[in-house]
């Protein structure tokens, strides 16, 4: 493609005549392609879309103002793969504010400048949309933040998969001994703290979804079980499970 470096004077100049025509310019500008004629709801869906397909585990959006440039980012396998899509500043900050909207548990009016976080889930992207946009099969749900930076937003979205079942600690990889340890960890009955550290991807909850299932199989339904997550992620069987949030008061 070719770029063309432009004022803040050719931009304005460009739209005048665009307004005046009664047609709707694209303008070419360092950021990528600038159109105001997009869904907004259709662009973001389709971030998350391209991004699980390609076996993602986030979505980051960067908006800057100042280089009128809107980048998007995946990670895969703990890794982020820059520059999955790449659009103009303004669109953005429609896709950013759109895909808050399309939220089930948003923290009221949606702002640049301050922090927000909701939950997408099949059924609120459903019923925000009117019917016209879904989470793509494969996707439970997903977990979204946004957060000011210092010319513009960013933006990161956690793919929740639809939960695989079944899988045993050996099926995800642990070696026989390390199974044994946290069963050892999970069943003696002394209590005390298990750290579980990796990086973002890396598989901690499912692993924990796992590890906590045979320990509840292991008991035999004779211990009760009661998980905090922030926010709630996955369904664990056995498991009373509530949000971090529920515990303020």
């Amino acid at each position: 493609r070719a770029v063309h470096e432009v004022t803040m004077d050719d931009l304005a100049d460009r739209r005048r005549s665009g307004s005046a025509s009664g047609t709707n310019q694209r303008i070419a500008a360092a950021g990528g392609d600038y159109s105001t004629d997009v869904d907004p709801n259709a662009v973001g869906i389709g971030y998350i879309r391209n991004a699980f397909a390609a076996g993602a585990t986030d979505v980051h959006i960067e908006v800057s103002h100042g280089a009128n440039r809107t980048r998007v980012d995946a990670r895969i396998n703990t890794l982020i793969h820059p520059q999955l899509f790449e659009q103009a500043a303004e669109i953005g900050e429609k896709v950013v504010r759109a895909l808050y909207n399309l939220g089930d548990a948003g923290e009221g009016t949606f702002s640049t400048t301050v922090s927000k976080t909701t939950r997408l889930s099949r059924q609120s992207v459903a019923d925000q949309s009117g019917g016209k946009h879904m989470l793509p099969d494969g996707i439970k749900s997903c977990r979204y933040t946004s957060f000011p930076i210092q010319d513009g937003i960013g933006c990161s979205i956690r793919i929740h998969p639809v939960e695989a079942a079944g899988r045993s600690l050996q099926e995800l990889g642990l070696a026989e001994a390390q199974e044994e340890l946290l069963m050892e960890l999970g069943t003696d009955g002394e209590g005390g703290l298990t750290l579980v550290a990796g990086m973002t991807g890396s598989g901690k909850t499912t692993m924990l979804k796992s590890w906590l299932e045979a320990v509840y199989r292991h008991h035999e339904g004779t211990k009760r079980f009661v998980g905090v997550q922030d926010p709630h992620e996955v369904d664990i069987v056995g498991m009373l499970s509530m949000d971090a949030a529920a515990t303020d008061d």
